[in-house]
């Protein structure tokens, strides 16, 4: 938007107090700071940390410089945008956005933004893959997104204004080369068990392993099988603490409420013995998942034989867990 800005900078030198905005126009200077507070002006971060934030109004007050506060509430509520956009126009700073190629060379030629970008484009990816698999239409998803707070509501319906065309530029483009991803083939199979009378009516015995991967539209296909052959066993084995795969659309309420989902009868059983570590992995590990109500209550124990310490090795730098592997191998 073509503002002139630094992150971060010494007040006029003074290396105590570092505005998160000092914004140029000209000879005009104005000052933004964004404070971690709520909407009743306490913070997490205690007394001490109010104080300071008085103290840098204060500092702007005795200076008689333009400046701004906003607030973590700012964004929740989603009026940050809006009272910076208001304080700007008061001190004659005009936002003036550059030409959509512009913005997308700079991206290309800036490391920091084209990782950001290219970030961006995998996690379109990634949540196109999720959203197929899930078996949503957007219908259900603006539904979901009429729930949401104002910031949220605002952030989704940016992201399915990108997300929407590039979905639909997909799926006409799957068609045109007569291609199918892997969930198009989940979800065709759905339809053809349920649309050919002979398709998949005789089995006799379904088994399932790492059942805890299971996502909306595989747990259907299980389910239009076995609605089909009356009388199927249907054997699962699965671990809802091993569960990794949501980004791809696995749900861990298929595994912890499976008797929900595969009735009428079912019977769980409960694997509690491992052989891969001892204490106190065992114990810490167990304390760390079960933080989390959605999993299934299990009483881990191992070989009394088995004994595996917990080692922490810290880095000496920021970048990379280099030197820490190599302290480890």
């Amino acid at each position: 938007h073509r503002i002139q800005y630094n992150y971060s900078e010494p007040y006029r030198g003074n290396s105590d107090y570092r505005p998160t905005f000092s914004i140029r126009s000209g000879t005009n200077m104005a000052y933004i700071d964004i404070l971690q507070t709520d909407k009743g002006g306490g913070s997490f971060y205690g007394l001490s940390y109010l104080k300071t934030c008085v103290l840098r109004q204060r500092i702007h007050q005795r200076s008689r410089t333009n400046y701004l506060q906003i607030s973590t509430h700012d964004w929740d509520d989603n009026s940050a945008y809006g009272k910076v956009a208001k304080f700007l126009k008061q001190h004659n700073i005009r936002p003036r956005r550059l030409p959509e190629a512009e913005i997308l060379r700079l991206i290309i030629l800036n490391s920091t933004y084209r990782k950001d970008f290219d970030a961006f484009l995998d996690y379109l990816a990634h949540y196109l893959a999720a959203f197929k698999n899930s078996m949503k239409k957007f219908r259900d998803i603006n539904a979901e997104i009429s729930k949401m707070d104002s910031y949220c509501k605002m952030r989704a319906k940016k992201y399915f204004a990108i997300f929407r065309p590039l979905y639909a530029a997909y799926q006409r483009w799957l068609e045109t080369e007569q291609q199918y991803d892997f969930a198009d083939m989940i979800n065709l199979a759905i339809q053809n068990v349920r649309d050919i009378p002979e398709c998949a009516d005789n089995y006799r015995y379904i088994l399932l392993d790492e059942a805890q991967d299971l996502s909306p539209n595989r747990y259907q296909l299980i389910f239009e099988i076995l609605k089909k052959n009356v009388g199927c066993r249907f054997f699962a084995v699965g671990d809802d603490w091993q569960s990794i795969y949501r980004f791809t659309g696995s749900n861990l309420a298929l595994i912890y409420q499976f008797e929900h989902f595969f009735r009428p009868k079912t019977r769980r059983s409960l694997i509690e013995q491992t052989h891969r570590f001892g204490q106190p992995t065992i114990r810490t590990s167990s304390n760390f998942v079960t933080k989390n109500p959605s999993q299934v209550a299990k009483n881990i124990r191992g070989n009394r034989r088995s004994h595996t310490p917990i080692s922490i090795i810290l880095n000496e730098t920021r970048n990379d867990d280099t030197d820490a592997l190599i302290k480890i191998l």
